[in-house]
């Protein structure tokens, strides 16, 4: 890590480990049991750094998804996402956090009854 981020390594790594949904826990446990499998998840392969999986610096993974620290993604806020970007909604990550986020809600998400 320091190889890749010099000495902004400690906060690269803290913006990566939350990007990606985990806290320092869980990440240091991943680690404990497989360091490439954490290393992979947080964008970083050999000695190169892989951006395409997690941004650099502050920068939210996608805007769209900025509302995650604010909390108003109910049923209506997804179903907004499946209209406007259909790849975002449909990526496995905004599909955990969509049933995450309606589990937290519970009536609140506002999801409709089949």
């Amino acid at each position: 890590m320091k190889k890749a981020w010099a000495d902004k390594a400690s906060i690269e790594y803290k913006n990566r480990i939350t990007a990606a949904g985990l806290s320092s826990d869980m990440a240091e446990a991943i680690a404990s049991k497989s360091p490439e499998a954490l290393l992979k998840l947080i964008g970083l392969t050999g000695n190169k750094v892989d951006t395409t999986i997690l941004p650099k610096g502050d920068v939210t993974i996608n805007p769209t998804l900025a509302a995650a620290s604010s909390g108003d993604r109910t049923w209506t806020w997804y179903e907004n996402l499946r209209k406007t970007n259909r790849k975002l909604y449909f990526d496995a990550k905004t599909q955990r956090q969509l049933m995450k986020d309606r589990a937290e809600l519970g009536p609140r998400f506002g999801m409709p009854a089949n």
